[in-house]
């Protein structure tokens, strides 16, 4: 970078979009003329307009840290009928809902315009109900009607009637 006269230069921070002129000094790359923008005005992916219905294939159950889910696919889901596959991330979530293999989703394609990279982009749950905490566990004990679920992520058995949707 050079410094430009029309941009304080200590304003800029990480992750600020910029304009710049791609120069030739002395044999090395250098940006000039450096205009700050303003904010969300550099895009580097280009999202689908269409939205396409597809299915969970896998969720990453090895991500340990908000860090790790940063750089690492938090799941992969395909469309069946045209055997593509897509991953995505947690950012790429449009809800907080708990996502299983097999669940019923729709998304946009986001591809990246540095690399051609595609991924799943506003993936959201196509039957979620508002608020709803979906978790796996195992029946417990089943009685006429009703039974108890044990849970897989907490140390407690559930009541509940058991009837299908």
């Amino acid at each position: 970078l050079t410094r430009s006269s029309d941009l304080e230069f200590d304003s800029l921070k990480v992750g600020d979009g910029i304009e710049f002129v791609v120069q030739d000094r002395h044999g090395k790359t250098v940006a000039t003329q450096i205009r700050k923008l303003p904010r969300g005005s550099v895009q580097i992916e280009d999202v689908s307009q269409r939205v396409y219905c597809g299915e969970i294939q896998d969720i990453e159950s090895s991500v340990k840290s908000e860090k790790d889910a940063k750089n690492h696919p938090y799941g992969t889901l395909c469309i069946p009928e045209d055997d593509a596959s897509y991953r995505f991330f947690k950012r790429d979530l449009a809800s907080l809902c708990t996502l299983l293999r097999g669940d019923a989703v729709s998304f946009r394609i986001a591809t990246d315009k540095r690399n051609g990279q595609e991924r799943a982009t506003e993936v959201a749950l196509r039957d979620f109900v508002d608020k709803e905490t979906r978790e796996t566990g195992f029946v417990f004990s089943v009685k006429d009607g009703f039974g108890f679920i044990s849970c897989s992520t907490r140390n407690t058995n559930i009541f509940s009637f058991l009837r299908s949707r």
